[in-house]
Parts: structure tokens; sequence; C-alpha cells
């Protein structure tokens, strides 16, 4: 248990850094998009996604919020980054504030239910 804990924060704090170049291009589209709260209680982005490729998707819902850089673009979140495109303001009509109290808390829940995510690239985060 110990282990899943210190892996998911590095996870965490790996997460937090800004995108390179390359991650940014091949990271998923998500136009339009909103801000919501899962029913585990964690603070996700949904939306339509598109490929790079062009290719637009299903409606998806991420994995929780750890960065969100909506003047540049792009949103991390424990799975993957994201390219934002047009933000639909939820109906709670967070604020900045909000917005970054909701992502702390997601960094503070993420390692109190470790049985409940796995790193990136397998089957359950």
């Amino acid at each position: 248990m110990a282990k899943r804990h210190a892996r998911l924060e590095t996870l965490i704090d790996e997460a937090i850094r800004e995108p390179t170049p390359t991650e940014l291009q091949a990271a998923l589209l998500i136009d339009p998009w909103q801000i919501c709260e899962d029913p585990l209680g964690f603070t996700v982005l949904i939306g339509k996604a598109s490929l790079p490729s062009g290719l637009t998707g299903a409606e998806i819902r991420t994995s929780p919020l750890l960065r969100l850089e909506m003047h540049q673009g792009w949103a991390r979140t424990l799975q993957a980054y994201y390219r934002l495109g047009e933000y639909v303001s939820d109906r709670t009509g967070l604020s900045d504030a909000e917005i970054q109290r909701a992502i702390d808390r997601n960094r503070q829940l993420i390692p109190s239910r470790p049985s409940r995510f796995e790193p990136p690239g397998s089957s359950r985060v």
C-alpha cells in the first residue's frame, strides 16, 4: 500500500510540469469542455474529444484534474495532457480560486484512494 501511495505522489509531482511541444501536439483536444465533479468527488473535465488527426470522438470524462492552464490552452489530469478548445462555463460558475481549490483537493484525494488509480498506460486510471 505504501509503495502504491508513493507511486501516486510521484505521478502527481510529474503531472504538474508543463508539457513539451511534442506532448501537447499529441494530446487529445477537448472542444467544447467544462469542469465538473465526478461521483467520487474528484474534479474532472468533460467534453467532446478530438484526435490530433482531426477525427472527432465521443464525449469523455477525464481522470482527476491536476493542472489547468486555460489561457495557454491545456490541462493535465492524472492520466494525460489535453489541449483545450472552447470553455463552456458550468452552472456553478466557478471562479479561478475555486477551480484551484478543487485541483488542490484532487491532489490530496488521489493518494488517499490509491486502490482507485493505477499509473498511466494501465487499464485503471
